[in-house]
């Protein structure tokens, strides 16, 4: 991508590249709802920037899903237990793995980034 491009994919699918080399150079973006790249080498310089930020589940929706209890707003959590007081009975559930992350955030969280080495092993 050429400097200062800017890239944006609206679309409730994934934006699935395949490439063998990808450039962003200084101050380009690609923005999108759920990017899945497959990618020999990947280059980028200062500035430049994939953005799949408050792309995840609408507010009040999703796994995390935020409620009341007892007074007290929740939400779950990606990977490990949500916001909530400060104990774990009244946090909310946890949903996810934290090592392999590949579910939607909620309430405006974050979307999904996948990137592939095509030379890993799996």
């Amino acid at each position: 991508m050429e400097a200062g491009t800017k890239i944006i994919f609206e679309s409730t699918k994934p934006l699935q590249m395949e490439l063998d080399v990808l450039t962003m150079r200084s101050q380009s973006s690609l923005s999108c709802n759920e990017l899945v790249l497959y990618v020999g080498t990947m280059n980028m310089e200062g500035g430049a920037y994939v953005d799949v930020s408050g792309l995840g589940s609408l507010q009040e929706q999703g796994l995390g899903a935020g409620v009341v209890s007892n007074g007290y707003g929740i939400g779950g959590g990606h990977g490990g237990y949500g916001g909530g007081r400060n104990d774990h009975l009244t946090a909310g559930e946890a949903y996810g793995s934290f090592r392999r992350p590949q579910l939607y955030g909620s309430g405006g969280g974050g979307s999904q980034v996948r990137i592939f080495n095509h030379s890993a092993p799996w």
